[in-house]
């Protein structure tokens, strides 16, 4: 076999490694895309979950005061009718 042909053989051999090697990488990003995408759609939840649980927690406060302030009148009515 010449020269020639072991180069042309050798460089048909790279050829189909870097077709191959340029294939795993399109899966890969394809699965990197797949994950990034993802990753997004769960910081976005994430980021409804705490504006919830933020009004949640407001929500709490006002009824904490709500109360707060009603114990307060009842006490007043308590001593009140107490006199």
């Amino acid at each position: 076999m010449s020269i020639v042909a072991r180069v042309e053989r050798t460089l048909v051999g790279i050829e189909k490694m870097v077709s191959s090697d340029e294939s795993e990488v399109d899966e890969m990003q394809t699965k990197v895309d797949e994950l990034e995408k993802k990753n997004r759609e769960l910081r976005e939840r994430l980021i409804e979950l705490r504006k919830a649980h933020d009004c949640e927690r407001i929500q709490e406060g006002k009824t904490l005061e709500r109360l707060s302030s009603t114990l307060s009148l009842v006490k007043q009515i308590y001593g009140e009718l107490q006199k």
